[in-house]
């Protein structure tokens, strides 16, 4: 919660001789537009130190006054001129901005962020197609499609060999 200025001597002054008049703490606060545990405490400092006066506070002073302070916020003008953020012209149009590269076979994509989509897509391709890391040697072209049945075979060592039965 946010602090509130000080409230006046003279205003302290008058809580004290209303309390000292028979007021309790209610009707002064409702009086004074103030909330009842700030009048509590505007008496109670009186009753301990006899005193209205702002006391000092604990801790380290402050080493720069309310105006230096102000001055500290202001906003400074630039020491260098020009603007602050660099913008390089671009050397190559927006469609050679993304060359990406299969690891696997060494096929090129080139093009706009979208060519991202069928770089990621083709190299999905290699990894589920191949049982051996990081090679693409289970990816293989298909130029035209077997016309016989192909046979599923587990070998000891747990791959999977497709053979075609000759006929």
């Amino acid at each position: 919660m946010p602090r509130t200025k000080e409230l006046s001597e003279e205003l302290r002054k008058r809580i004290v001789d209303a309390h000292e008049a028979g007021k309790g703490y209610k009707i002064i606060s409702k009086e004074f537009g103030l909330h009842r545990s700030t009048v509590r405490q505007i008496v109670y400092k009186w009753r301990i130190f006899k005193t209205t006066v702002t006391l000092p506070r604990s801790g380290r002073p402050t080493k720069i006054t309310q105006e230096q302070a102000i001055d500290c916020k202001a906003v400074r003008t630039r020491s260098r001129p020009g603007s602050k953020k660099k913008t390089l012209p671009l050397t190559q149009t927006p469609e050679e901005m993304y060359r990406l590269t299969c690891r696997f076979c060494d096929l090129v994509f080139q093009g706009p962020l979208s060519v991202q989509e069928d770089w990621i897509k083709h190299l999905q391709r290699h990894i589920m197609n191949t049982s051996v890391p990081h090679t693409g040697l289970g990816m293989v072209e298909v130029t035209s499609l077997p016309t016989d049945t192909p046979t599923f075979k587990t070998d000891q060592d747990g791959s999977l060999t497709v053979t075609h039965a000759v006929s």
